[in-house]
Order: structure tokens, then sequence, then C-alpha cells
């Protein structure tokens, strides 16, 4: 977290500093930067966090620190399937990874009663006593927690199992949608949270917190982008992992990645390599510089760096942000926004695009967006309003 979010890092540091009580926990599987600002570090064997996750839940319930009037009222619990692929080289799971199947709380706590503190430190490594500890601040009801976490804990094999964990502790301690006490995942990649969460570019989403299997809203879109609805989708097609293993298994012939590096985060590399050397998918990859990505790509499109662009960006806090460009890109150098749009054009969809520069580009994008955001509680600003402003957090009510 200190080397990828520095910004809100360098929050919880000066918060830290100025309230001597305030403590922070390293969980790692090798030390960094935010180990050496810790007051404790749990240092644990790769794949083996499900296991320190459980044993701090069954501390939470053996000791008696389940906030029982909050699970009452609130929470449910199910049966999690067994039968869920991991990784790259496994079909689609066979069920869903939460079943239909409603379970009590006394049946949670007999899932897990191997979950002792000595087993998870016979699992993962990390000393019994220190995850005795770390179960004792989730079920301290006079402590605050807030759980962070980033790409190490989603982008790993068992990545859904180990949020739903997390989730878990706070649901089972009540810790959660309060000043001080949640969960809280950091996204890794480059305006996660405003590029793919607000503006919808996962395949079930549409702008604005949108549904393409929903009529009404892809009737909104259609209207919005001047194109018949039968041109959208009415259900998802590929997810992320899906793509990268159809293309590993050669049903997919072709990709174009941006604004990833899906070489040093997918789980599986090894299945994934040997897939693509046989079936030779051709590979589009825009960056700014050579990644373990680019080394595979057939083609790669030099991008922008955002100094070299206009645009704007969302971060975690609901923060919209615009920036103008400084400098102008190295030879053919264009924005990744600038080259979809190309491709657009050359698929014959330029109609849809009909500015003539970059930076009225850059706004007309942003303002067709912002029409997606209105009347549904993300109210965004408008383009002037975030020129002239550092930055506005939505819902944007009456410019403020």
């Amino acid at each position: 977290m200190a080397e990828m979010h520095p910004v809100l890092f360098s929050r919880i540091s000066a918060r830290k500093e100025a309230v001597p009580a305030v403590k922070l926990i390293d969980i790692g599987t090798r030390r960094t930067r935010t180990t050496e600002a810790s007051d404790m570090y749990l240092e644990f064997r790769p794949n083996s966090d499900l296991a320190i996750a459980d044993a701090i839940a069954r501390e939470v319930i053996e000791q008696g620190w389940v906030n029982e009037n909050f699970v009452s009222k609130h929470c449910l619990f199910k049966k999690a399937s067994e039968d869920i692929g991991y990784g790259l080289r496994d079909e689609s799971p066979k069920h869903n990874p939460l079943a239909d199947e409603q379970i009590s709380l006394e049946e949670y706590k007999c899932f897990l009663t191997k979950y002792t503190p000595e087993y998870a430190a016979e699992v993962s490594g990390v000393p019994a006593q220190q995850i005795c500890d770390l179960a004792k601040l989730y079920g301290d009801p006079g402590k605050q927690v807030v759980s962070l976490w980033c790409m190490g804990m989603n982008q790993h094999t068992r990545g859904t199992w180990i949020n739903n964990l997390i989730y878990n502790l706070h649901l089972l301690t009540g810790k959660i949608s309060q000043p001080g006490n949640s969960p809280f995942s950091l996204t890794g990649q480059p305006s996660a949270c405003g590029t793919v969460h607000e503006v919808g570019t996962l395949t079930q989403a549409l702008p604005g917190g949108r549904r393409v299997d929903r009529p009404e809203h892809r009737e909104f879109a259609a209207k919005v982008w001047d194109v018949p609805v039968e041109s959208l989708a009415d259900k998802p097609s590929m997810h992320t992992i899906a793509m990268f293993r159809n293309l590993a298994t050669g049903k997919l012939k072709g990709i174009i990645i941006q604004v990833t590096n899906p070489m040093v985060t997918l789980p599986d590399l090894n299945f994934f390599n040997k897939g693509i050397a046989e079936h030779k998918p051709f590979i589009v990859v825009c960056d700014v510089y050579p990644t373990p990505t680019t080394e595979i790509a057939d083609v790669v499109l030099p991008g922008a760096m955002w100094v070299e662009r206009e645009g704007c960006f969302g971060n975690s806090e609901r923060r919209t942000q615009q920036w103008d460009q400084l400098v102008d890109p190295p030879g053919e150098a264009m924005a990744d926004s600038d080259i979809t749009v190309e491709i657009a054009k050359r698929m014959g969809h330029g109609k849809l695009f009909p500015w003539e520069s970059s930076q009225e580009q850059a706004r007309g994008l942003y303002e067709e967006y912002r029409e997606f955001t209105l009347g549904v509680g993300k109210d965004v600003a408008t383009y002037d309003d975030l020129k002239r402003a550092r930055g506005m957090r939505w819902p944007v009510v009456d410019g403020k």
C-alpha cells in the first residue's frame, strides 16, 4: 500500500503519528515499505491466507466476540461450493461459489473447528499468538478496524474466496459501513475506480451503475449513444479470466490489452504462456514502456503518459479530477482513448465520435458519460466545474 497507494497511505501515516493509539498491522508474503511503518508484521507462506482468515473467524466466535445483534438483523450464512475452478486452466465452476444451501451460525462454527490458531500457524508460518492478537483487534467492540488490501489478495487463484473471508470478519463483528470500520479493497490498475466501476467497462456493466441485462438500462444507453438498442448485448460476454483462458485454449483468436499488465497479475501464468505458444492468438498491447505483457505482443501501440494527454480520472473516495495535457507525446504515441476511437473509426463507427481534436474528444466523452450519472445518485460535476476545481466528489448537487 505504501508503494501502490502513497496518497492514502500518507493519510494513514499522518493519523498514526497524531494519534499514538492507532495501530498498523501489515500482512504479506514479503517485507515492503508498508512493513517499515507497521506495529506488527505477519509474514505468511503464499496461498495460506485463507487459513489465517478462517482462524481469525474461529477465534472471534470462540471468544464470544460475535456482534449477535448485527448478525441476527443483517446476516445469513450459506454453504460455499467446494467445486470451483482455480486460475486459468479450469473451466468455469459447475456450481455457484455461494450455493443455495443456507446454513446456521452453528454450522458455520462447526466448519471452522479445525482452523485453530495453531493449525493456521502450521499452514501459514505465522505464529499462533500473532493470529490471536489480530483476532482480538477484530473482536474488541471498543476498537475500530479498517481492512485494506491491494492486488495480492484479488489476483491469485482464490482471490474471490479471500475477499469473502475478509468481509466475513467485518460482518461477524458488525464492523462494516461505519466511519473507521469497513473492509476496503484498493484496486491496483490505473484509474480502476473511474474507468471500471464508474464508467462501466466490465462485461456486465453500463455507465452509471447500469447493467446490460436490464432492458431499461440498455434503452437509456442506446438513446445517449444514438445507436439501435438491438446493437447492445442483453447478457454479459466473457469476463477477464474467461478471455485469457480462451486465449490459452485457442477459442479466442485475438485481444487488445490496455492499462493493465496481465503477464504480471494473471494467475497460472505457466498454463497461459504454454497455451499462447501453441495456439498463437493475435495480441495487441497499448503501453508507454516495455513490460512482460509487451514481450508477448504481436503489435505494440505506443500510448501516452498522463501528462501527455487531457482527460479525467476517478478515485476510491468518489473524487473526479481533470487534468490538461502538459507536453506532447513522443513520436506516434497516442492516448489510449484516441487509440480506441481510431480503431472504432476504422471499423466504420466514426460517426459516434464527431470530435476533431483530442481535447474536444476528452470533453465530449466525459460530458456524454455524465448523462449516465445524473439522477441516479452518482451525479458527477460538469467538465468546466472540474477544470476550475482540483477535484470534486460525486454526487455534485448545484455545483457543490
